[in-house]
């Protein structure tokens, strides 16, 4: 996983909008049950899309810790994914590396947000190696730097480790049934260091 890469999809709202989503629990997930209704009613559809909407809407309820509805939505979407023949959506099933939520709103320090295309090819100054745990909550627990390469200044390692405290990821069900802890050992890859704090 790269410090500086987004896995996740593009933003279909644009991130002006993703703001106006997340400043509201019930309009946000109004405007996404809607997008879902309206696929799932047009029968021309790719299933894979139909099952992104769902994953949409769980996430969302992940973002605003409705713990239970999340977890339904999720094995709704197992289910619809196995009845279509969809083996396998990254970010789902552990260990893949954790998919960044809402997926429609950037993720910070990554490709998309610092306007880079997926395909540049970029310079890596650096690495810094961390575990955590994601648990029921969705929120990186028990953050550990493990290593660094030589030269990672204490900011950078901060700059990371603030990241992922502030940032929702996508729960990895069990069995696709239900939530286990998951302890995830993850290298991270930066460009450009951040200065020190004077």
């Amino acid at each position: 996983h790269h410090f500086n890469q987004s896995y996740l999809s593009a933003n279909p709202y644009g991130d002006s909008q993703g703001n106006y989503f997340l400043d509201s629990n019930v309009k946000g997930r109004t405007a996404l049950e809607r997008r879902y209704n309206y696929l799932e009613q047009n029968s021309n559809t790719p299933p894979i899309d139909l099952v992104q909407a769902l994953l949409d809407i769980a996430d969302w309820f992940l973002v605003f810790e409705r713990w239970t509805s999340a977890e339904e939505l999720y094995v709704q979407a197992f289910n619809l994914m196995e009845s279509n023949g969809i083996e396998t959506i990254n970010g789902l099933a552990y260990p893949d590396l954790p998919a960044y939520i809402p997926s429609f709103v950037t993720s910070p320090y990554t490709r998309t947000s610092n306007n880079l295309s997926q395909e540049d090819v970029l310079e890596y100054q650096g690495y810094i190696d961390i575990s955590f745990t994601l648990g029921r909550f969705a929120k990186p627990t028990g953050i550990r730097i493990i290593d660094s390469s030589e030269g990672t200044t204490e900011e950078t390692i901060r700059a990371l480790t603030r990241k992922l405290r502030n940032s929702t990821y996508r729960l990895q069900l069990e069995n696709q049934t239900e939530y286990a802890d998951n302890t995830y050992l993850i290298r991270y890859y930066y460009t450009n260091q951040l200065a020190e704090e004077i």
